[in-house]
């Protein structure tokens, strides 16, 4: 799409996921335009994330650990759902 089908696409994803909360979903803290025209979003600093535990158990993730994962990201998913956000796969 243009330019502008895709920053209205980010801007409204945007105002969308600063609205969530949820647990297991990462909040959107602030949004703005640099000088240069690039959209930058700010997220909430997250202290441990599945790229983490890749990084410490780089043969797989431990059982308990696989799961607990999972279960956090099915729940986000699940919330998403019920308050009609669908995931689009590529570029907004």
């Amino acid at each position: 799409g243009s330019d502008a089908q895709v920053w209205r696409t980010c801007v409204r994803e945007g105002k969308l996921l600063g609205a969530i909360s949820h647990p297991n979903v990462v909040h959107l803290l602030d949004s703005y335009m640099s000088s240069d025209g690039r959209l930058h979003l700010v997220f909430e600093h997250v202290e441990y994330t599945l790229l983490d535990g890749l990084r410490i158990h780089a043969s797989g993730l431990p059982r308990q650990l696989l799961l607990d994962l999972s279960w956090q990201l099915l729940a986000a998913v699940a919330f998403l759902h019920a308050h009609q956000v669908r995931m689009q796969r590529g570029a907004p």
